[in-house]
């Protein structure tokens, strides 16, 4: 079922995000890591594994990770992101 995200909403596994052409979203994770997806994009969370590592699908479109680091999150995640680009 689609819907539109608020702030405060958690993402669960197969979650599959849609931007527009004039839209974006920002994703904050537990350990400060930032995942942008720019407009027109579409992107998949196939697995959000609790250990450390999160996969991401990118469809279409451009994504962009930042990382800063959360002096009160003691874990650190890996980010795998596929793409039709490589």
């Amino acid at each position: 079922m689609a819907r539109y995200l608020s702030p405060e909403d958690k993402l669960s596994e197969d979650t599959s995000i849609l931007t527009g052409s004039k839209s974006s979203v920002k994703l904050k994770f537990l350990d400060g890591t930032e995942l942008t997806i720019g407009p027109e994009s579409k992107v998949i969370l196939i697995a959000t594994d609790p250990q450390d590592t999160y996969l991401i699908n990118v469809q279409k479109g451009k994504v962009r990770v930042s990382t800063k680091e959360n002096s009160n999150f003691k874990q650190t995640y890996r980010f795998l992101i596929r793409s039709r680009s490589g």
